[in-house]
């Protein structure tokens, strides 16, 4: 019998720096849980603010762990941030790597990876790349990630979500354990509409020719409530899709199982679209408590030629009229000060209010 060449894999350690904040990143919990199914070790440090004392933290920390890479998973608000903490890394610790990843480096590469200390950005959905890159730092050619010199594309993106990890909780929970009474979770990826002011936009034109709405099944959703069911014990579920009621048949037949095999309350978010009485009645029976909406202004006209959605104040209105009537405590995405918006707008609450409600 021939033998084959063995190869050792160096085992990575990698540090996640966050902002604390209520809630934990998904993200994050994601890229953890990959590289922890690929052998690497991973830690996270929460940064608070005005916290006096986080530099001396954080060096304490690299020193007992000794990472090989530090991670950010950045939003446009969290970047100055990030760029600071890594300055301070840099100075301190030369020979560490660090890598930029999210919606930020994603919609702004050139400028992000222009910055000295940043060493890597990975672009759009990192979950493959971000093994391939701490195990081959080296590599030229890793899709999804960029370096000073080489500008990678993307890879195609993942199709079977039922094949992810699920995410890992401990990271944040050893860390902020109070953050384990609500379970926070997502069901799938991607939204199927494209409001000028969201994320999804962006990543839509990046990746043209991919299916971008993918949804986990049914039952690989409940197979994690109830594994984080019976570890973490948590009270609630805050599910995180941008929109969740989009398939009314996996609502259908999710419902159905939640209710008798999960059964603890549940808030979500959804387009005003898609509530309508059977939809509601359905998510009302199984638990849910609580429903986020976009409306983003009273102007129909604004939302339509502004924030590129076209659902009107009829609709919006319908929708909370359905779920305040089922008792569903209804909250209302919004953004003020859109162009060509006036007081006016919010004095005539659209212009069609009455005609309507």
């Amino acid at each position: 019998m021939k033998k084959g060449k063995i190869i050792n894999k160096k085992i990575t350690k990698n540090l996640f720096i966050y902002p604390a904040i209520n809630n934990e990143s998904l993200g994050i919990e994601y890229i953890s849980a990959a590289l922890k199914k690929s052998g690497h070790e991973t830690d996270l440090i929460l940064h608070y603010e005005n916290e006096l004392f986080f530099e001396k933290r954080l060096i304490k920390k690299i020193k007992d762990f000794n990472p090989d890479f530090v991670c950010f998973s950045v939003v446009t608000t969290d970047y100055l941030w990030a760029l600071e903490v890594s300055k301070f890394i840099k100075k301190c610790f030369e020979n560490i790597q660090i890598i930029f990843g999210g919606i930020q480096p994603t919609s702004c590469p050139e400028e992000v990876i222009s910055n000295k200390c940043v060493d890597y950005i990975i672009m759009g959905e990192g979950d493959e790349a971000i093994v391939e890159l701490v195990e081959n730092p080296d590599k030229t050619n890793i899709l999804n990630v960029w370096t000073k010199k080489n500008r990678n594309t993307l890879r195609p993106l993942l199709v079977n979500l039922d094949n992810l990890s699920f995410p890992d909780k401990d990271l944040f929970y050893k860390e902020a354990p109070y953050l384990m009474d609500t379970y926070i979770c997502t069901t799938g990826k991607g939204c199927p509409f494209s409001c000028s002011y969201c994320f999804n936009n962006c990543l839509k034109k990046m990746y043209a020719g991919n299916k971008w709405v993918r949804r986990r099944s049914v039952r690989n959703v409940i197979e994690e409530l109830k594994w984080a069911k019976k570890k973490f014990k948590y009270k609630r579920i805050s599910f995180m899709d941008d929109c969740f009621i989009m398939n009314g048949e996996w609502i259908k037949e999710f419902t159905r199982i939640y209710k008798k095999e999960i059964g603890v309350p549940f808030r979500a978010i959804s387009h005003p679209a898609f509530l309508n009485k059977e939809i509601v009645t359905l998510l009302k029976d199984a638990g849910c408590i609580k429903m986020q909406i976009g409306a983003q202004t009273p102007s129909d006209k604004i939302r339509k030629e502004i924030c590129k959605r076209h659902d009107t104040n009829k609709i919006i209105y319908k929708a909370v009229k359905i779920l305040k009537k089922a008792k569903i405590i209804v909250s209302v995405d919004h953004i003020f000060g859109l162009p060509s918006e006036e007081i006016e707008d919010y004095e005539t609450r659209g212009g069609d209010r009455k005609s309507v409600v």
